[in-house]
């Protein structure tokens, strides 16, 4: 077995459908946003504002996945930025940070190690 780089390309059929959910799930809370009461009473148009950044995140990743060789930091920025909005509609605070800390982290270590964070094995 051999380490070899390609994670990101070996798991980009993921990638797509992973993003295509969470936008359709944005969708859903932009929508439901104009018409349901916050659980923490936070104003109408920030939830609003959450949800249309979570969906523009969502597809501007999804639109951009093939242009980048590493593409796992648009899908965990995507994720932090879906957590917010989950959060704003009511979802447990732990859970909301269980989901958005490893996706920053890892977004980040992807970023500064570039090369190296994307590894995958081969074998022989």
């Amino acid at each position: 077995m051999k380490l070899v780089e390609g994670f990101d390309r070996q798991h980009r059929n993921f990638y797509f459908w992973f993003l295509v959910v969470m936008a359709f799930c944005s969708g859903l809370m932009l929508i439901a946003g104009f018409f349901e009461e916050s659980p923490r009473n936070l104003p109408k148009l920030v939830r609003i504002a959450l949800a249309t950044l979570s969906l523009f995140a969502a597809t501007a990743s999804y639109l951009s996945i093939d242009r980048f060789d590493r593409s796992y930091p648009l899908v965990g920025l995507s994720s932090v930025v879906y957590a917010a909005s989950l959060w704003a509609f009511g979802l447990p605070t732990a859970l909301v940070l269980l989901i958005a800390i490893p996706s920053l982290v890892l977004s980040v270590l992807c970023l500064i190690f570039k090369g190296a964070a994307d590894l995958t094995d081969k074998v022989d």
